[in-house]
């Protein structure tokens, strides 16, 4: 089998999140400093706060379940331009599976789009980041995150951010190193792990669209690694 990677890939530095933040972010509370005001839980799903954050005095946890948050009205989406969904997790206690996603609808509610991103657990704080493109006509956009952890594991979230690309400065753009197909046989482990240079020596983080729950292959935003077993489900 070989492996190749058909996913678009995109890089950008995670030293900017914190101005993205403040300017451009659509998220209301992004930080936790306001507790779970804006921040919606699903029917059995424990919503609260923590100091155990990476920035700042709080961050959020939830328990088995999922939240969410939708935007206000959002203006001048024309279909072209990516929109990035940025921030850093942490899982405590046992967490079977754990998946981020975005919902475009237009005016009257419906659905146009939907984007999601299955996370692996880390007992430490990890950035995740999914790129995706508002189709014309996009009006709302719902965030929302859900953990199998039904032996009461925690997700702890902090620093979300949801922005149209292009407002995050960078002095030089990051440079992929290229990359080679991988041959696996059937049923062996995959891992693939990409890399680029920069000239600021900024934190990088990777982010790749085109993956699902499905797809049983993983990626790591922090080191640029996909991991998952080689299957005869396609490239």
């Amino acid at each position: 089998m070989i492996f190749k990677i058909i996913s678009a890939l995109f890089l950008f530095s995670g030293l900017h999140l914190y101005a993205i933040q403040t300017e451009f972010n659509i998220f209301k509370n992004h930080d936790f400093e306001q507790g779970t005001t804006h921040w919606k839980a699903e029917e059995g799903t424990h919503l609260s706060t923590t100091h155990d954050s990476f920035t700042g005095k709080k961050a959020l946890y939830y328990t088995h379940g999922g939240i969410s948050q939708t935007s206000d009205q959002l203006s001048g989406i024309d279909g072209h331009k990516r929109f990035i969904l940025s921030g850093y997790y942490k899982n405590k206690g046992a967490v079977d599976g754990m998946w981020m996603g975005i919902v475009c609808m237009d005016q009257n509610w419906k659905t146009l789009k939907e984007d999601e991103i299955a996370l692996q657990n880390s007992y430490q704080y990890t950035p995740f980041a999914l790129v995706f493109t508002p189709p014309e006509g996009t009006v709302y956009m719902a965030y929302w995150t859900w953990s199998e952890s039904p032996a009461k594991g925690k997700t702890l979230l902090d620093n979300l951010a949801l922005y149209p690309e292009g407002v995050n400065p960078s002095n030089h753009i990051p440079v992929l190193q290229s990359v080679s197909d991988q041959h696996n046989d059937l049923g062996e482990t995959i891992n693939l792990s990409l890399s680029a240079d920069d000239q600021d020596n900024d934190a990088l983080i990777y982010a790749v669209n085109g993956l699902n729950e499905e797809s049983d292959i993983y990626f790591n935003a922090q080191t640029g690694t996909f991991s998952g077993t080689a299957t005869p489900k396609g490239t």
